[in-house]
């Protein structure tokens, strides 16, 4: 079969083209000179035409990648919730009760403050009198 390729391949169009350019880039002593650069774009939609093809033909390979990957990604969160909940309940338990502590502190400074202040708006109002 490769050996029906090569001969294919010697005989067509394309090898002569190719030898053609070789014997170019000979005479001008190695420079290469480019001629028919493709643009961005159309290499871009080449190269993802290819990749899609290449994808759709190997489709095991791929499917059975995102499948592993995903379950991975489970256990992962299976294993980090798991020790989360072993582990990092007492610190939020701690949190919470700190939380609750604060709010007790800042209530009373605020209270304390409010009265304050009554208090010495009371003793100027009287002193005004």
């Amino acid at each position: 079969m490769a050996i029906l390729n090569i001969k294919s391949y010697r005989s067509s169009a394309t090898s002569q083209q190719v030898a053609q350019q070789i014997a170019e880039i000979r005479d001008t002593g190695g420079v290469v000179v480019k001629k028919n650069q493709a643009s961005f774009m159309t290499q871009s939609l080449v190269l993802t035409g290819r990749c899609f093809v290449n994808m759709y033909l190997d489709l095991g390979y791929y499917c059975f990648g995102s499948i592993q990957a995903r379950g991975s990604m489970l256990m992962f969160i299976a294993a980090f919730l798991t020790f989360m909940a072993i582990g990092g309940f007492p610190f939020f338990k701690r949190i919470r009760r700190l939380v609750f502590f604060f709010h007790q502190l800042l209530f009373f400074l605020h209270s304390s403050k409010a009265d304050s202040f009554m208090f010495f708006q009371h003793r100027s109002l009287e002193e005004k009198d």
